[in-house]
């Protein structure tokens, strides 16, 4: 009988375990391929991204960050300003995902050409990243701007 609880026990932890947030997406990795970061001037830190993946976005509760320190996947992030989507951009088969970008901390836009990396992230950990230089964009003109850059 202590060994058949035992067993039922056993099962149980690594049912939970299958279940639990974060188990789906070390088994699907998200693949990256492009992305475009804007700014809409020197004195507005909210900016706007667009990611190309390689496939459709695996699941929901992804949200995307950018910074200008280098990123890999797996470290913890804080975003404590802003954040919006992602939500889906362009042609309906290109994979596409636009939103503005959680920052760390509000603060001036970076200068055009600066290096930043911008990332899927989930529970605060980065699922996916990109190190990108930073645009300026005017208006409307944004949108279309990144969906040309990235094939979108």
């Amino acid at each position: 009988m202590l060994k058949r609880a035992l067993l039922l026990s056993t099962l149980a932890t690594m049912l939970l375990a299958l279940t639990a947030p974060g188990a789906a997406s070390a088994a699907t990795p998200i693949s990256l391929t492009g992305a475009y970061l804007a700014f809409p001037d020197a004195h507005e830190a909210a900016g706007a991204v667009t990611v190309r993946l390689k496939e459709n976005l695996p699941a929901q509760n992804i949200g995307l960050f950018a910074t200008p320190h280098r990123l890999t996947v797996g470290d913890t992030v804080t975003p404590n300003w802003g954040g919006i989507g992602p939500a889906h951009v362009g042609r309906t088969g290109a994979h596409c995902y636009g939103g503005e970008p959680a920052l760390e901390k509000p603060a001036d836009a970076p200068k055009v050409g600066a290096r930043w990396s911008v990332a899927l992230v989930r529970n605060d950990r980065v699922l996916a990243v990109k190190r990108v230089s930073v645009h300026r964009w005017h208006g409307p003109q944004y949108n279309q701007a990144a969906t040309d850059a990235l094939g979108c």
